[in-house]
């Protein structure tokens, strides 16, 4: 129960629908809960792919080069969201659309959170916010756009597979520490719907065999982009005499 004493009628109805509202988006310090927004409706299409494609003239068809090096590659994809402020005098709603604008537009590719997509969230920046006064029963309709990485990004590395947060949907239960004396082969499980680079801590220095390359590995931490484990499973061949440990975050196409 709020106490409303010394507010003024715009701070007590945001606190209200503060308490009343389910679902919000948080960028930066943007929330939308916290501003008293209601969600009304959210977009995210499916990307666009990055087509690779050579029309050769009489022949069937087209060649497609798309996923040459073994998957789909995407565009950025577009999410939008539509919000409503509620019962604002005119005043607050021009305040209301001021603050939201340098919320929004002033970050740079943030991570944006949606309480729809648990343990995920999005990788981009506000694309535009656009704003529609309503004077007849004072609301504010906002619209709310954002160009975003194609696929969600878990919260969470792999290997941190607590149990009040394991999502039988997406988590897979695996060893991701291993000790090697002399050659051991293992598997890694990509639960994702994308390649992704795989962080590599290991004692001593190690060579490790993916399909027909090798990488070589120093001892600490390393973060090679070039080492990668597409979607499912796949098998690796560690050599030398360490103790490794592997983790990397998964991404879904939501």
């Amino acid at each position: 129960m709020y106490e409303f004493q010394g507010l003024d009628a715009v701070e007590e109805h945001r606190l209200s629908a503060t308490s009343r509202i389910s679902e919000k988006i948080e960028f930066g310090d943007f929330n939308s809960q916290d501003e008293g927004l209601y969600l009304i409706t959210r977009d995210a299409p499916t990307p666009a792919e990055k087509e690779v494609i050579d029309d050769v003239p009489f022949m069937q068809g087209v060649y497609d080069f798309s996923s040459m090096l073994g998957e789909r590659v995407f565009q950025n994809r577009l999410i939008s969201y539509e919000f409503q402020l509620f019962n604002v005098p005119y005043r607050e709603r021009k305040i209301a659309e001021i603050k939201l604008k340098q919320k929004l537009m002033g970050l740079g590719n943030s991570a944006l959170k949606d309480s729809h997509d648990i343990g995920f969230y999005w990788l981009g920046k506000c694309a535009s916010v656009a704003i529609e006064d309503d004077e007849t029963y004072q609301n504010l309709k906002v619209t709310i756009a954002f160009d975003c990485y194609p696929f969600m990004i878990s919260e969470k590395q792999e290997w941190d597979d607590v149990w009040d947060t394991v999502d039988f949907a997406f988590d897979i239960f695996q060893h991701m520490s291993f000790t090697v004396d002399g050659e051991k082969r293992v598997s890694l499980f990509n639960a994702g719907s994308a390649s992704v680079p795989v962080k590599v801590k290991s004692s001593e220095d190690i060579r490790i065999l993916k399909g027909i390359t090798e990488y070589y590995f120093t001892s600490g931490v390393t973060n090679d982009e070039s080492f990668r484990i597409p979607s499912g499973k796949t098998d690796l061949v560690l050599k030398g005499n360490a103790n490794i440990d592997f983790s990397f975050v998964k991404e879904v196409l939501g």
